[in-house]
């Protein structure tokens, strides 16, 4: 397992044919790296065998490299491959009978070749020149030479670049990411990247042809060519316990119907072979002894005739029933296995994020080294479970970008729901707009039943007729009928002639038109507090869930960060190298509008450009583990946009509950009312990213109830 980060190697700036490269520098580096990137000149310039201990460490941190080859090819082949473009047959024609190569060191070179590319640990790309120039030639198939560029990346995302030459290849620099080399160790590595994409103009980049690499793992030993050397460590990932793995894939196929969008259910075969493969329900499964492709299903002491093929179920519907993802007695089936009770015992590079309202919704994920791959299917997360693993269980990058991804779906799942909601919300209105228009508009036709009585008093009553100003003087009647006249629109409106209303007050006394009047103001006073109602409903779901987060791994205890501080840098490092370092009490008197003194300076290279609204503090708990572990140190930025919702924030607040009143959460703001220049919030809810802290929630919280110190920025 990676025991150590880079910054324990304690490598020298430079080494040289005195000094004992292999074990100072390339055991050490491969020991605790869990990448490595290597150009060298040609195919065996490099000897891995010398390095069969820092190989193995790799292996056993679950690590990939990537090797980046020249061949040896003489001017003529490099003309000859680049007039006829045969640069792939030329490619294997060269190669191939190094394979058959009897020297005993160039065949333990190819076995850890071969091992390495079969257990998927290496790739390997070649180096074509597309000029006259030469990366090799045939002496230079020698070995004991250094790579000319290696690139190691440790677990912790630190980087160590090694920097040699083809005509000195025993004397080379070291770059690293955490001091002054970090400059030269990014060029070498954009240089790297660049030539592995074939992003290098001088350089053609040809994959290793299939049939090579079929060849090449055909000299695969039977025992790990790793394991001879004293000090090794084991190589390959233990299998997880098959009860584990079945509970896990039953976990998951219950998970199915709740995965986000439109779910990828297993195919017929597929569930066929875990649930009548699984050695848990063994003794539930009996073939149907006369229909081919169906079974006998022992369950609930019942015997129930099933098949999980479609065609079969069709050439028997009387007799069988069909288990599928939408059959309840599959669900059944699925329930009745014990639950996964402690996952991490599975010891796989998954994880699983769920929340339980406003609907049930869970996703999976295979973390890689730096990466987040989500598990949609049964094969995805049979590749997840069979993956080879770091030692100390996936790295907190990979762990931070599933779980953004996961709360990124929940909230357009969110989004979706309200916006379906105002969809009804919108539609209702408008159905309740059109009862309100008819009302007014037989309230006006009651006005003109009763002209053929009016009065030379009743000046409204002899102008009523079928036109928009008879619908508008119902206004003036009384305020809801003002109201409802401004709250739908009513401009334009007429009586409709050919209302049926209008038999029953046309030619009628007045005493019934006052009842039937009398009657619709009722329906417009209860129709305005309907829709007063309907608009003071909120289509947003009350607060923001709470995500529960399930590793399948355990993960390993982390050193405490050191702490390096610069007392005075110069005014000119300030804010571009350096940046200030607070306490989490000092930072929040600081930036909170007191007037606290950094603690120092500490050299910082975060992610965004530094600037002078930015500072240092340590983390002091656990829980935004993994984005930000206890005791490391996090940049943060006082400067925080107004739309903060759904950022990691540094709060401070009497109405938290904590001596300093001072936690790092990621924040959702809901409910924001205004007045004058101080605002209201309906709700704050503070979420941590480890399950094992509680949500902190504010109610009715006011501009001058909380403070935000600052937004988070990056690691260092």
């Amino acid at each position: 397992m990676i025991s150590e980060s880079f910054r324990s190697g304690n490598f020298r700036i430079a080494y040289g044919p005195s000094d004992d490269c292999v074990r100072d520098f390339f055991v050490p580096a491969l020991s605790r790296c869990i990448r490595f990137d290597c150009l060298i000149g040609s195919f065996f310039a490099f000897s891995l065998s010398d390095v069969a201990e820092g190989i193995s460490r790799l292996a056993g941190n679950r690590g990939a490299m990537r090797l980046l080859t020249g061949f040896p090819l003489d001017e003529a082949d490099v003309g000859a491959m680049r007039k006829k473009q045969e640069t792939s047959d030329a490619l294997i024609g060269k190669i191939m009978p190094l394979f058959d190569r009897e020297d005993p060191m160039i065949r333990r070179n190819l076995e850890i070749l071969a091992w390495m590319t079969a257990e998927q640990i290496l790739q390997i790309r070649f180096l074509l020149p597309r000029k006259s120039m030469k990366i090799s030639s045939s002496k230079d198939s020698g070995r004991g030479i250094f790579p000319v560029t290696g690139v190691f990346t440790d677990g912790d995302g630190l980087k160590v670049a090694q920097q040699g030459w083809p005509n000195d290849p025993e004397r080379f620099f070291v770059f690293q990411s955490w001091d002054a080399g970090a400059p030269y160790l990014e060029a070498i590595q954009r240089h790297f990247d660049n030539l592995w994409e074939g992003g290098e103009p001088d350089w053609l980049t040809l994959p290793l042809p299939p049939v090579l690499k079929d060849r090449l793992i055909q000299l695969k030993p039977l025992k790990s060519p790793l394991q001879d050397g004293p000090g090794n460590l084991p190589i390959g990932r233990p299998q997880i316990d098959p009860a584990l793995k079945e509970k896990l894939f039953f976990q998951f196929l219950r998970d199915i119907q709740n995965f986000p969008g439109d779910p990828q259910h297993p195919s017929a075969s597929e569930l066929e072979g875990v649930l009548t493969g699984s050695e848990m329900l063994k003794a539930c499964w009996e073939k149907h002894s006369e229909i081919q492709g169906a079974w006998i299903l022992g369950w609930q002491g019942k015997r129930i005739p099933v098949t999980f093929q479609q065609e079969i179920f069709r050439r028997h519907p009387e007799t069988l029933r069909l288990l599928s993802h939408d059959e309840p007695l599959l669900h059944s089936l699925l329930q009745g296995v014990p639950p996964l009770k402690v996952p991490e015992a599975c010891q796989v590079p998954l994880i699983r994020f769920s929340v339980d309202a406003p609907v049930p919704l869970a996703a999976y994920y295979d973390l890689g080294a730096n990466e987040a791959r989500n598990v949609k299917t049964l094969a995805d997360l049979a590749s997840a479970a069979d993956a080879r693993m770091r030692a100390n269980g996936p790295s907190s990058v990979a762990e931070s970008r599933a779980r953004e991804h996961f709360n990124t779906v929940v909230r357009n799942q969110r989004k979706a729901r309200a916006h379906h909601r105002q969809s009804i919300q919108r539609a209702t209105l408008r159905k309740l707009e059109e009862k309100g228009r008819k009302i007014l508009e037989r309230l006006a036709l009651c006005d003109i039943a009763r002209s053929a009585h009016a009065t030379l008093f009743d000046q409204n009553l002899i102008a009523a007729g079928f036109d928009e100003q008879t619908v508008l003087r119902q206004g003036e009647k009384s305020p809801a009928l003002a109201e409802l006249i401004s709250v739908i629109h009513a401009g334009g409106l007429k009586p409709d002639i050919a209302d049926p209303f209008r038999a029953d007050v046309d030619g009628k006394p007045e005493k019934k038109i006052r009842v039937l009047e009398d009657a619709l103001l009722k329906e417009a006073h209860d129709l305005l507090r309907t829709m007063a109602e309907l608009k003071g409903k909120t289509t947003e779901d009350a607060g923001a869930p709470t995500v529960e987060a399930k590793l399948f791994y355990k993960r390993s205890q982390r050193d405490k960060q050191p702490l390096m501080l610069a007392i005075a840098p110069s005014k000119k490092e300030r804010f571009t190298r350096y940046l200030p370092f607070y306490t989490l009490t000092a930072a929040a008197e600081k930036f909170g509008g007191g007037d606290a003194k950094e603690e120092g300076w500490i050299e910082a290279t975060p992610d965004h450009k530094p600037k002078k609204t930015m500072f240092v503090v340590r983390i002091m708990d656990r829980s935004m583990e993994p984005i930000l572990e206890e005791d490391s140190l996090g940049v943060f930025d006082s400067s925080v946009p107004d739309a903060a919702d759904g950022l990691i924030l540094m709060v401070r607040s009497g109405k938290i509950d904590d001596p300093d009143g001072i936690t790092i959460r990621r924040c959702h703001f809901s409910g924001r009312t205004e007045t004058g220049k101080t605002f209201r919030y309906r709700e704050l809810r503070m979420e941590p990213e480890n399950p094992e802290y509680k949500t902190i929630v504010l109610k009715n919280v006011a501009s001058g109830d909380f403070k935000i110190v600052g937004r988070y920025v990056s690691g260092i």
